[in-house]
């Protein structure tokens, strides 16, 4: 999984992300190797000013990352950040138990028992991306990812290894049949 996701992140092509050369499996250990791009370590500038950024500085540094998406997926409180803003990025809104809202529109999830929600936005997340890079428009992705994260809210941690795409289908025929 890691060396699909890596190759995933390695076909990417824009000025403001380091670009993954490659990546391998050595002594049980996953490595990346990517260009050496000079400069200040992000995480660490801002641990040192314990969180406290300027305006000048967020509006210098985080405009040309957000140039880099095609999608932000945000949770409700997020989504209320970027309310007004002149962010030119289109933002799903991830509403828990309630759905999602995308482009206008909102998704309802699926009612499910559900035995833990530990790792559902992972899994939205990873299955919204895997039907987006097959080609899928994201409206259109959207309902398997919801059917993946309800599978998974349902499901114990044993049962989680066993998730395929074909059971995701197999549960969003059984929903379209209701």
């Amino acid at each position: 999984r890691f060396q699909q996701e890596a190759r995933v992140v390695a076909s990417l092509r824009h000025p403001n992300i380091v670009h993954v050369r490659n990546c391998f499996l050595a002594h049980n250990t996953a490595y990346l190797v990517m260009n050496y791009e000079p400069g200040k370590n992000l995480g660490r500038y801002i641990k040192k000013r314990q969180g406290g950024l300027s305006t000048n500085f967020l509006m210098t540094v985080f405009p040309p990352l957000l140039d880099a998406l095609d999608l932000l997926i945000v949770n409700r409180v997020e989504a209320a950040f970027y309310a007004g803003s002149t962010l030119q990025v289109p933002l799903l809104t991830t509403l828990g138990p309630e759905g999602v809202d995308f482009d206008g529109l909102h998704h309802p999830s699926f009612p499910v028992d559900v035995a833990s929600t530990h790792g559902a936005g992972d899994m939205f997340v990873g299955a919204l991306a895997a039907r987006v890079i097959a080609g899928e428009a994201i409206t259109a992705a959207i309902p398997f990812a919801q059917a993946a994260a309800a599978l998974h809210v349902a499901s114990g941690a044993e049962e989680r290894e066993a998730l395929t795409p074909g059971r995701v289908v197999a549960f969003l025929d059984r929903q379209s049949r209701r």
